[in-house]
């Protein structure tokens, strides 16, 4: 059975249908068609976790974390921030007007083991959706970790040249 998405990628936003093809799947982005084979599926399921993922015969390592109905994807160094909803449903809030209210978690953990580079906010600071609240090196690559909604810094729990470990308390907010 087919299954219609609107999936939401930073600030742009994509349709996606998914169908089962034999053990895998074929999913259309667009209107392009992309054979995916993914394993190690069941920590992904409870909201985090790594899979294995194969699209058109290249080998991808995907690290997702669910944050406030907002998912977190890690691939190659790099984090998304992401938004997965049921296509009708999306389209009939659409043109109902019906904006998605933005909740913030009250606590960023580090999604990667990593050395914090910079830490751009202060205790007190309100933060936007989107900015930028540090930058973590892994894997000798930059990771802006960003603001997944609007907020106040409450507590911070690192400052630059800090080692982390993966899901440690990096920064808290306000309720």
């Amino acid at each position: 059975m087919e299954e219609r998405y609107l999936v939401k990628i930073e600030n742009s936003e994509y349709e996606i249908v998914v169908r089962p093809d034999g053990e895998n799947y074929i999913a259309t982005i667009d209107g392009v068609a992309k054979q995916i084979s993914l394993t190690d599926l069941s920590e992904i399921s409870r909201g985090s976790g790594d899979v294995h993922a194969l699209i058109d015969n290249q080998s991808h390592q995907v690290s997702m974390r669910r944050d406030n109905g907002s998912w977190h994807v890690f691939v190659a160094g790099k984090e998304f921030n992401t938004s997965v909803a049921n296509y009708q449903l999306a389209q009939l809030k659409n043109r109902l007007g019906v904006k998605d209210v933005k909740s913030m978690a009250r606590i960023l953990k580090s999604p990667m083991p990593g050395l914090v580079l910079e830490v751009n906010v202060s205790v007190g600071d309100t933060v936007k959706d989107g900015e930028t609240l540090l930058v973590l090196e892994a894997m000798k690559m930059e990771n802006p970790i960003k603001s997944t909604g609007d907020g106040e810094v409450s507590k911070i729990h690192v400052s630059a040249k800090d080692s982390v470990e993966k899901g440690m308390t990096l920064i808290e907010f306000a309720n």
